[in-house]
């Protein structure tokens, strides 16, 4: 198995995944789009909202290792200009909906990743998730939302399998 694998999979089951279209479709009209790496010279526009981006971050390999640990990035992508304003005891809230957005379309996501049967896919039998991590960017590039997921699996490694696959 190599990283290759991971992203692929994941890549098709996020497409697949009929939860994640339909949020898309209700809140932004149209379908999600996924791109495997990113092009920081040309990202995607407002049109090509919502996106996803599945990118390979590390992996070690050794003789020494009792498991592979692999990091496969996922950035979620949204634009969203538009806010609602509420008043509680003569205060003006602004609430900007990219803000719940992005963490309900990220969310999806990983509810996604999470769900993947690992076990139909011989490639990626012992594979787990060890852990999730999480960053935001609602400022820098507003209105175009980001969540940054840092998702580390670990493949558990028996007698006879080859470590550096």
């Amino acid at each position: 198995m190599n990283i290759l694998t991971i992203l692929d999979e994941y890549t098709n089951s996020i497409a697949l995944d009929k939860d994640i279209k339909m949020w898309c479709l209700n809140n932004y009209s149209q379908a999600h789009r996924i791109f495997n790496g990113v092009d920081t010279r040309r990202p995607p526009g407002k049109t090509e909202m919502p996106a996803i981006h599945l990118i390979p971050v590390n992996k070690q390999v050794g003789w020494e290792l009792e498991s592979i640990p692999h990091t496969m990035g996922v950035i979620c992508e949204i634009y969203d200009e538009n806010k609602t304003t509420e008043t509680i005891d003569d205060v003006i809230i602004t609430k900007y909906t990219g803000i719940n957005n992005i963490e309900e379309f990220r969310k999806l996501i990983e509810n996604c990743i999470q769900n993947v049967d690992v076990g139909a896919n011989s490639d990626l039998e012992n594979l787990r998730i060890d852990e999730i991590k999480i960053d935001y960017e609602a400022i820098e590039y507003f209105p175009f939302f980001r969540a940054f997921m840092e998702i580390s699996f670990i493949k558990d490694l028996y007698q006879g399998d080859d470590p550096f696959e």
